[in-house]
């Protein structure tokens, strides 16, 4: 009997000493998770504030270039030649023929050189094209941080890139309903408005949940969800719409939707086995010859 008493009093020792450690381990994950809350949050805020500075930078030195015009004497060459001798209006030069001509990233710095070498601007450095993806991701980072909610209803149109090495990306566009409805076909970029975008190396439904929770928490909840028949996409999307009080609409694009109906159909049969054979085999003898222009286009497996 003794030797019961002194195992059940160990057992009952242990117990406790599990109960306990079992709390300290819950609160201390609490603790942690608070502190890196409590980071992001300044992080953002520090993000917010380099941008709001940046911008307000930008305005003034706008707002003395303009005092100095109208300071300045008339100019003696053509009233059409613009002064960005300055650092700051060569960056925005820069981030506008990115953003407004749509020029390459490698192409600006050879731009910048031709102005300098035919017209009467005398720039005194030329930027590195690496140096303008540099502001021009800053720019839209910036875009990204400024998303907020409208009160248009609105659709989200979600997608994961192709894998960029190790990684995948995230990107969900916003569509107003009156684009949709006033346009009478389909939607273009200028309709679009990206509020997301997320990259990560392991892509699962939980993430695909988790980003779009801070996405949607950023830009509001959306009228529609639009996406493909991606599986890990579906997961994430079912999952969040489920978290919500009112059930959101999960649209299957049209593009996805037929042809998993036309593969349903058709990929037993013996003739489209036939047909695809021919095609790869067809692709494959006009591949690096002077007929490559009429390789049939690729079909996905």
């Amino acid at each position: 009997m003794p030797q019961i008493s002194k195992v059940l009093k160990s057992r009952d020792e242990w117990k406790n000493k599990a109960v306990e450690r079992a709390t300290e381990l819950r609160e201390s994950r609490k603790t942690e998770k608070r502190r890196l809350d409590k980071i992001a949050d300044l992080t953002r805020q520090l993000c917010r504030s380099e941008l709001l500075i940046e911008q307000k930078n930008i305005i003034f030195i706008h707002e003395q270039t303009i005092e100095a015009k109208k300071s300045a004497p008339p100019p003696v060459q053509a009233s059409n030649v613009i002064d960005i001798r300055q650092a700051e209006q060569t960056r925005i030069l820069c981030v506008l023929l990115v953003l407004e001509a749509v020029v390459s990233f490698r192409s600006i710095p050879r731009i910048l050189e031709l102005f300098h070498a035919k017209t009467s601007l005398n720039l005194p450095w030329i930027p590195h094209f690496t140096s303008v993806i540099n502001w021009a991701l800053r720019v839209g980072f910036g875009r990204l941080e400024q998303v907020r909610p409208i009160t248009q209803p609105w659709l989200a149109i979600i997608d994961h890139s192709i894998d960029i090495g190790t990684k995948k990306g995230m990107v969900v566009l916003r569509v107003t309903a009156d684009a949709l409805s006033k346009r009478g076909s389909a939607i273009r970029l200028k309709d679009c408005e990206c509020i997301g975008l997320t990259v990560h190396e392991t892509i699962n439904g939980d993430v695909v949940r988790d980003d779009l929770e801070k996405v949607f928490t950023k830009a509001g909840t959306p009228l529609a969800i639009i996406k493909d028949a991606d599986a890990t996409l579906n997961n994430g999307v079912l999952q969040w719409s489920g978290r919500q009080t009112e059930a959101i609409p999960v649209i299957s694009d049209i593009g996805h939707s037929m042809a998993n109906a036309l593969k349903a159909e058709f990929e037993k049969a013996d003739d489209y086995k036939n047909f695809i054979a021919t095609t790869s085999h067809a692709a494959k003898c006009l591949r690096q010859t002077a007929f490559a222009f009429l390789i049939p286009p690729k079909l996905r497996t």
